[in-house]
């Protein structure tokens, strides 16, 4: 899905302002949200046995409690054994 992602961000930006000042991109929710720790791309991930892995590490060291934690522009949904593309709706607050 990641080469898709500027496509998908140019179909859905969001104002340049962001609380009445003009930001100086094009998306104001994208350049904000991707200064926040995960948020944004994630690594290349190829199996549900590599996404584990990864998430079990990011959750020793305390950084996520579980999935919902996580806000890459595209991640795994569990329970519905499917991907959640994040990318285009996710708003900041």
């Amino acid at each position: 899905l990641t080469p898709y992602f500027p496509q998908l961000i140019a179909l859905s930006a969001s104002s340049p302002l962001y609380q009445g000042v003009d930001t100086r991109f094009a998306s104001s929710r994208f350049s904000a949200q991707n200064s926040f720790p995960n948020y944004g791309c994630l690594e290349h991930i190829y199996s549900w046995h590599e996404f584990n892995a990864y998430y079990e590490r990011l959750n020793a060291a305390g950084v996520i409690e579980s999935v919902k934690d996580i806000y890459w522009d595209a991640r795994p949904k569990p329970e519905l054994g499917t991907v959640e593309i994040r990318i285009c709706d996710t708003p900041l607050r």
